[in-house]
């Protein structure tokens, strides 16, 4: 064998389903608690979709970067794994929004 660096061997990992399954469960929550209404619930689900999405989506980055430097990274067919939690961090950031604007109205009523 000649000398030199080894050749780097590619474990196909599956593609991260957590992170979309996490984002989901996010956006439910904050679903639920926009409609279950009052103060203390839009409190909660403003602080998760302000919040608890971005850090989601933070991890969701870290893991993926990591993975694709070990050259381990694999990504679904059609919408990836990636562009999922994206999609999901913006539509729970959005929800939160609405629900810092649903706080506002309840506290100045």
């Amino acid at each position: 064998m000649p000398p030199g660096p080894r050749p780097r061997v590619i474990v196909n990992k599956k593609p991260l389903v957590w992170f979309p399954v996490g984002s989901g469960a996010v956006v439910m929550v904050i679903l639920v608690a926009t409609f279950v209404g009052g103060t203390t619930a839009n409190v909660v689900a403003a602080i998760l979709g302000l919040f608890g999405s971005i850090v989601v989506l933070g991890v969701a980055r870290a893991v993926e970067r990591e993975r694709a430097a070990d050259g381990s990274y694999t990504e679904w067919n059609g919408i990836g794994a990636a562009r999922l939690v994206t999609l999901l961090t913006m539509t729970s950031w959005f929800l939160g929004m609405a629900n810092v604007f649903f706080v506002a109205k309840e506290i100045t009523r």
